[in-house]
């Protein structure tokens, strides 16, 4: 996908601040969208927002999917780094 088609997509959650922040640090290689700001211990990408630390994943699953609420998401690639919210579904 390119950062073309990132950009154009249509936001479930209308955040173009929080958009464009997490675009900022998006590397796409290949399919994926790989985090290149601060990640965890296990390699997740984390951002803080108003003194709270966020999963970029998830966020990005929110801005172009939908609200993923308390629901666990599992992820279809091998890449930790991964926020591409099309790499990633809620498990039942």
């Amino acid at each position: 996908m390119s950062s073309d088609i990132m950009m154009e997509t249509p936001l479930v959650c209308q955040d173009w601040r929080l958009r464009r922040r997490i675009l900022e640090y998006i590397d796409k290689v290949g399919r994926c969208w790989l985090w290149v700001g601060c990640t965890d211990s296990g390699g997740y990408g984390r951002v803080r927002i108003d003194d709270e630390v966020h999963l970029v994943h998830r966020l990005a699953y929110k801005l172009w999917r939908e609200d993923p609420g308390e629901r666990v998401l599992r992820r279809t690639c091998s890449n930790a780094e991964c926020c591409n919210p099309w790499h990633w579904w809620m498990a039942p």
